[in-house]
């Protein structure tokens, strides 16, 4: 099904620590069975500050947050995904005009995509164990 996300959607992520992190032309963080792959340019704040990060060669200063446990993960209502950790970094993940922008791919049998420039979210779930909240 096809969703345009409400204010601030909380999804059900939290409290996983990171297990870890892959990156070849996409940047995945794993948390035991669920993986959010980030597919376009993302930013991350730490420490006060701001960094874009596009290229594999920029992504010292995400590996340098890892080990670290999800506190919260939610989408706003222009489909940006927003991660959240407990040493108080944050990813924003905004919609991309051409790619996909990311997708969280578990738990369970749920997938969430964030399609290019649709300010949607396409979403597969497992009725029985859903990641998103209740439309």
């Amino acid at each position: 099904m096809t969703v345009r996300p409400r204010h601030d959607w909380h999804l059900d992520l939290r409290d996983r620590e990171m297990s870890f992190i892959r990156i070849d032309h996409q940047t995945w963080l794993h948390f035991g069975d669920t993986v959010v792959v980030i597919g376009c340019p993302f930013t991350l704040k730490v420490d006060g500050r701001t960094v874009v990060l596009d290229e594999p060669r920029d992504l010292g200063p995400l590996l340098a947050q890892y080990p670290d446990t999800l506190t919260t993960a939610t989408v706003d209502e222009d489909a940006t995904l927003r991660l959240s950790f407990s040493r108080g970094w944050t990813i924003d993940v905004p919609p991309d005009p051409h790619y996909g922008a990311c997708q969280i791919q578990g738990p369970g049998r749920n997938l969430v995509v964030c399609p290019p420039d649709s300010g949607t979210l396409s979403v597969w779930t497992d009725d029985a164990d859903p990641i998103l909240p209740s439309t």
